[in-house]
């Protein structure tokens, strides 16, 4: 498929999918994203056929999209709106591509760029380009990696563990434009627009395992919290937002990356269709019906209990940077099921499984402390709620309001004590392995 007809059927897609709010996935995707043309037979005809009912533009089609994959930007914007000229050859081959699939299955997709401008700017780095189409109505990825990049300043919490774009562009297509030729209505609600990002190449966060991989993800974690307490909340946190990369002494640096379902506090009300989230590392509470239906609020906890389900995932799936072989790798049911199945499996989890299983032998350090958030998530789970005796609905909101913060704030603080004790174990271990070693 070239660059240009891709762009269209992405557009299309995108404008014919169903909004996640009626917690209805789109119209012909599988869950492995692949498209089900036998799910929706009427979508799929329109899908075919459409190209030639509408203009190329409503369609998707950008002229800026060559057939060998590379867009030629007679005007771009890097991260500081500065003009100029690129040129980016994007590798579309399977094994240099990353597809990432959020809750309604629309995906966004990483490819390894070439940019002779860029690599004169950039020297001895390598790039890739991410391409996506976010809603119109949400505070777009650049704008919130200006606030990241602002906030980061003189924070040695979260400086080094921000994405840095090079360059960024919205292309002046529309889902909307779309949806019009269609006579849709609500054409505008939840409409899309395409955006392409330039950043560093960066590793993924499962390349590394024990200590290195245990110092990568503290380094997520309290970059997070230094962004969450600025205003900035991550809200999609899953193992393959958690990357990594290598400084000047070898030392492996955990980057929080992939703000493009973020928010500010001070825009947290909903917009537009999109549930943010990855399945198999949301929180549980946001896979509830409620949670799906938009009805709670995302909370510093809920990305907290991400962050507990990306370490389970690696220590039981990961071994040495690889993936385990599948006869031995676990939760792979939890890629399959449905919202509220993967919410029950993983509350059987905490429950019944996490004590008996057993993780692969270059995370047993880290299981330690999985099994001690794990024990965490499960005494917090019985604590009651609010009380809901009164009958004024201003002093009920106000008392679940203190109730929500203090809850937060109490987790942060039992997720440092629980980080502090494993950490201080690592130590203990290293001291009792030195003088074993010296006796000998």
């Amino acid at each position: 498929m070239s660059a240009d007809t891709w762009s269209s059927a992405n557009c299309i897609l995108s404008a014919l999918a169903k909004p996640r709010s009626t917690r209805q996935y789109a119209p012909f995707f599988a869950t492995d994203g692949s498209h089900d043309c036998g799910q929706n037979p009427p979508h799929f005809l329109v899908f075919l056929f459409l190209p030639a009912a509408a203009v190329a533009r409503n369609c998707g089609k950008n002229t800026l999209f060559k057939p060998k994959a590379y867009f030629n930007f007679a005007k771009g914007a890097g991260p500081s709106h500065s003009g100029g000229w690129r040129q980016l050859t994007l590798h579309r081959e399977p094994e240099e591509r990353v597809t990432h699939f959020g809750v309604d299955w629309r995906a966004t997709d990483v490819f390894c760029v070439i940019s002779p401008r860029l690599e004169k700017q950039y020297p001895g780095k390598d790039m890739v380009t991410k391409v996506l189409w976010p809603e119109e109505s949400r505070t777009s990825e650049p704008a919130i990696l200006k606030q990241v990049d602002q906030l980061a300043k003189g924070n040695p919490k979260a400086r080094s563990h921000i994405p840095e774009p090079h360059f960024w562009r919205k292309l002046e297509n529309s889902t909307a434009e779309l949806q019009e030729v269609l006579s849709i209505a609500g054409a505008r609600e939840g409409s899309r627009s395409l955006y392409i990002l330039v950043f560093p190449k960066l590793l993924p966060i499962t390349e590394l395992s024990g200590d290195e991989f245990h110092s990568a993800w503290r380094d997520c974690v309290f970059c997070h919290r230094e962004l969450w307490e600025g205003g900035i909340h991550h809200r999609d946190i899953s193992v393959g937002n958690l990357m990594c990369y290598r400084d000047e002494l070898g030392r492996a640096v955990g980057v929080l990356n992939d703000f493009d379902l973020a928010t500010l506090a001070e825009n947290e009300a909903p917009s537009g269709n999109q549930r943010t989230g990855t399945v198999p590392f949301m929180a549980r509470e946001l896979l509830s019906p409620e949670g799906l239906d938009g009805e709670i609020t995302h909370m510093y906890r809920h990305d907290a209990e991400s962050f507990i389900w990306v370490l389970v995932w690696v220590c039981l799936r990961f071994r040495e940077g690889q993936e385990r072989r599948q006869q031995s790798r676990l939760l792979d049911a939890w890629l399959k099921a449905d919202e509220e199945t993967c919410r029950d499996k993983k509350n059987t989890f905490i429950l019944e499984d996490f004590a008996t299983v057993t993780p692969s032998p270059s995370h047993e350090r880290n299981w330690r402390l999985a099994m001690s958030l794990m024990t965490m998530l499960h005494r917090r789970g019985r604590r009651s709620s609010p009380s809901s005796d009164s009958d004024d609905e201003d002093v009920h909101g106000a008392e679940k309001e203190r109730f929500v913060a203090s809850h937060d704030e109490a987790l942060f603080r039992e997720f440092e004590v629980a980080k502090e004790k494993h950490e201080s174990w690592i130590k203990r271990q290293a001291a009792r392995a030195l003088a074993k070693s010296a006796k000998s």
